[in-house]
């Protein structure tokens, strides 16, 4: 039987899927409909961006800026960055600078459209 090409989602939390499979909710899955978690997509995206020379935005990304290397490591990122709260996205402090843990904090859309290369007197 052709799948169907829609997307079924599961109407069960995270939570109640963790108690009934006996796994315990993690990053990769914990988020909502068993996707990941806002912090761990962020993780994934930032790593996408610096590391991939296939990616769309390696060029302005990896090609010009570095990364804590403990950062390949999701924990390390989790550790030094914490959760990420609702409505905000990672945001780098010097956009001279790369991925680092002094250089970076959660920030909103309209804190990030102020701190912009291009928006620089």
């Amino acid at each position: 039987m052709a799948r169907s090409s829609s997307t079924w989602t599961s109407p069960l939390s995270a939570e109640t899927k963790a108690k009934i499979t006996g796994r315990p909710r993690t990053h990769r899955s914990g988020g909502p409909n068993g996707g990941p978690t806002p912090t761990y997509g962020t993780w994934i995206s930032m790593r996408k961006r610096m590391r991939n020379p296939n990616h769309k935005d390696f060029a302005a990304y990896g090609a010009r800026l570095d990364m804590d290397p403990r950062w390949d490591s999701f924990e390390n990122f989790l550790a030094d960055m914490g959760e990420r709260p609702e409505g905000k996205t990672i945001d780098r402090i010097n956009n001279a600078r790369g991925y680092w843990p002094d250089n970076c904090r959660w920030s909103t859309a309209s804190e990030q459209q102020h701190n912009r290369r291009d928006n620089r007197s």
